[in-house]
This record gives structure tokens, sequence and C-alpha cells, in this order.
């Protein structure tokens, strides 16, 4: 376990203060990663990564490279976030808006609602911000009852569990939204129900899947993608292609606003 009260890289004040203050140690995690750093794929290059869907001002979508399901797809930010609770509340309309285009291209191209995850700084084995949308079967019709699991009204709500020193896991399904610290029981009720209902398994080291997905799942996303946005188009400031050069650059250097 590491303590989280040394300094970290591009780490705002205000955060490394609350970190001081609350003396918080936990598992399997690391201080988050305001600045790129080796594995961060995202912000070095996009040339090993699959095609990009689409794209706004700040946002990009590509499927994931090794995708639990067919149809996984990543909502990422161009510039470096160790977290999406890290983003500014000033683009909350921009993310929610990217969000819902991909939920309903699932929805029309695979007829399965989108589980929404992300690993908030715990067991991220990309450290930049991505947004996991997962089509779930059509018989999981809510998400297992919650056992220390906050409900989360809004990205707010996320943001400010992050910024008072706690690390996170982040589920979304139906618009049940919840917020639990890292290996709680929600963890493992969440990770059970998708190896009953994906045709995946956990491998022996207990932190990642075997999956029976191959390319071939990659290349029917982006071809579904062509379809469906050709048929509804997209919403203004929405592109197609591949992300402007602002998502290959390193991270700026992020301030702390209000919560």
């Amino acid at each position: 376990m590491k303590s989280l009260v040394g300094g970290v890289p591009g780490e705002p004040l205000g955060f490394r203060i609350r970190r001081i203050f609350l003396r918080r140690v936990h598992a399997h995690t690391t201080p988050p990663h305001w600045l790129p750093d080796a594995t961060d794929v995202f912000c070095q290059g996009r040339d090993t990564q699959p095609p990009v869907l689409f794209e706004t001002p700040h946002f990009y979508a590509v499927p994931d490279k090794f995708p639990i399901t067919a149809g996984h797809i990543l909502l990422i930010p161009k510039h470096h976030l160790p977290c999406w609770a890290a983003l500014s509340p000033s683009l909350y309309g921009e993310f929610e808006e990217a969000q819902n285009v991909l939920k309903a291209f699932l929805r029309d191209a695979y007829g399965k609602e989108p589980m929404l995850w992300e690993n908030g700084g715990a067991w991220q084995s990309v450290h930049h911000a991505h947004l996991h949308f997962i089509p779930m079967p059509p018989t999981v019709q809510k998400l297992p009852p919650p056992y220390v699991a906050s409900p989360a009204r809004s990205w707010r709500d996320v943001r400010r569990t992050f910024f008072t020193g706690e690390y996170y896991q982040y589920a979304e399904y139906f618009g049940d939204r919840r917020i639990f610290p890292p290996g709680s029981p929600d963890l493992f009720s969440l990770s059970l129900l998708k190896v009953k209902v994906l045709n995946i398994s956990i491998a022996a080291n207990g932190q990642s899947w075997i999956r029976t997905t191959s390319p071939t799942d990659i290349a029917e996303a982006v071809a579904r993608w062509k379809a469906w946005s050709h048929e509804h188009g997209l919403p203004k400031g929405f592109a197609q292609g591949a992300p402007s050069p602002v998502s290959r650059t390193p991270g700026v250097r992020i301030t702390e606003p209000m919560l």
C-alpha cells in the first residue's frame, strides 16, 4: 500500500492539502496521475489504437482495443485528466451530450443498454480518464443491490468524492448512478454479473478479464457506427474521424475549480 500524503507532479495544491489533512491510505491504488506517464497511450499517440468514431471539441470516442463484449466503447478526454471526476464542471454539458450519443448508438445498433464504468484512480491500466460503455444483454434490467455504494445524482457528486480525498469506482445503468470505494463488495458483485452475462472470466491475478472477443468485433463496431451516424447524423460540434492534434498533446497543469 502507498500513502497518499506525498506530492505528485502536476497535482493541484488544494487536492494535496486535503490528502495530507485526511491521511487517506487506499489499497490497490496509486496517487492520481495529474500528468501523463508511460501507460498513457491516449496522450502518447493514436498509432496503436482503434479508429476514432467521433470527436467533440474536448472528447473523443473509440472502440475498446480489448473489448470484453461486442460494442465496448471508450469515451476519452483530449487533454490529460487522471479521472473523469477531475473534469471541469464547465464541460459537463458537452460530456453528457457525448455520453447520450454513445448510449443511443448502442441501443439502436446493438439493441442493448450500456453499463457505464470508470475506475477513478483505482486499478487503472491506463492512467488517463476513460469511461467504458459496455452493452449488456436485455435480460439485465438493473444493477445488483448496493452494499456500500452511494447514489450519484450527477458527476458533481463524483467530483466531490474525489476532491475530498477519496478514490472511487463508478457504475451507471438505466439511470442508476453509483459511487463506491475501490475493491468494495459492490465491485465484486458487478464483476460476477459481467462474468455471468458476458461470457468472460476473471484471470488468475484477479485484476483482468479473459475475453472471447476478437479484432473482428472492433471492426464491426466501426462499421455499425458509420452506418448509424450516417442515418441519424451528429449533434452540432461533433465530427467524424481522427481527433485533432490536441488529443496527442501532453496534459496541461490542472487547477482546482470550486466544487
